[in-house]
């Protein structure tokens, strides 16, 4: 059977932000793609073919792939942005308390208690394939 490959558009709902690009005080995201493996699982969970359970799976990355009757490109967009700067904080004191171990990390990286993300604005357009 020959391979269908069909060309894809993808319109953003509302912002969205990956922690992909570290900058002075948190994050941003790449504007200009949406990776493979976001998209392939987006469009299996899209098509209830990801198990609802309140367990966390184990961790099968290439399992999980390889049962997906699909394959797909990175998409990408023309022009991208990202919306301005964002702060954020995480209410781990708020939240069940914080435990001395993370207590300890919550000054740098991710973790600590205020960070800003930038994140890709809603009705920007990515482009890619998808090969079925």
């Amino acid at each position: 059977m020959k391979p269908i490959i069909t060309g894809i558009q993808a319109e953003t709902l509302t912002p969205f932000a990956y922690h992909s690009l570290m900058v002075q005080g948190g994050t941003a995201t790449l504007p200009e793609l949406v990776s493979d493996q976001t998209l392939m699982f987006g469009l299996a969970a899209s098509l209830g073919m990801m198990r609802n359970t309140v367990c966390l799976p184990e961790k099968g990355y290439r399992r999980d792939l390889e049962a997906m009757p699909w394959r797909a490109s990175v998409l990408t967009a023309d022009a991208p942005r990202l919306l301005p700067p964002v702060a954020r904080r995480l209410n781990l004191e708020e939240e069940g308390g914080m435990p001395q171990r993370l207590y300890a990390v919550t000054s740098s990286g991710n973790l600590k208690t205020y960070f800003f993300t930038q994140e890709v604005p809603p009705g920007w357009c990515f482009r890619g394939v998808v090969r079925f």
